[in-house]
């Protein structure tokens, strides 16, 4: 009896059990980036309004923060994008000197999630800004998300890619409007 080969036999049958445990945990919360209303051509300086869209598939396990729409200081708070290629994006806010934080007052409670999507909506020029003209891939790492047992556990979310055209704006598309 080789006992030694028995064992090396269960080895990755454990691992992939553990691993399928792992992973039907995380596939409970999901997070869809979206472009605001679905629009994926933009010129260059308008502003790109995204939606990070959460549904749990039980609800009230898990919740989200929808609070920090603005980013207030250069390091952000839940949210981390990027965007390929890399090239001409820039971090708008990386010469803030300051980190800000919100006012004093009660302190906002995350929304509990459900089979329904909570929606938080974002300007996403505040975490970047796409200088030049192209074809861009853009993902967003968050951790909005926490179990509603232990507020302080977050689950690290990231999205799939959404793909997003930005063209040269026509002349005098800027005049009379504010920079985003």
């Amino acid at each position: 009896m080789n006992t030694e080969r028995n064992g090396s036999k269960r080895l990755p049958l454990l691992i992939f059990v553990y691993l399928w445990l792992v992973s039907a945990a995380w596939a409970q919360v999901s997070l869809t980036l979206t472009t605001k209303d679905g629009k994926s051509k933009f010129r260059v300086g308008e502003a790109i309004e995204v939606e990070l869209r959460f549904q749990a598939a039980e609800p009230g396990k898990y919740a989200v923060w929808t609070t920090s729409l603005v980013r207030q200081v250069r390091r952000p708070e839940f949210d981390h994008f990027t965007v390929e290629p890399g090239a001409g994006v820039a971090d708008p806010l990386v010469d803030s000197f300051a980190q800000m934080s919100g006012g004093g007052g009660r302190p906002p409670r995350a929304v509990p999630l459900s089979s329904a999507p909570t929606v938080v909506g974002l300007p996403m020029n505040e975490w970047l800004s796409i200088r030049h003209p192209g074809h861009y891939w853009i993902t967003v790492e968050t951790t909005r998300v926490v179990t509603t047992d232990n507020p302080s556990t977050t689950l690290t979310l990231r999205s799939k890619t959404i793909e997003i055209d930005l063209v040269e704006p026509e002349p005098g598309w800027m005049v009379g409007r504010r920079a985003p």
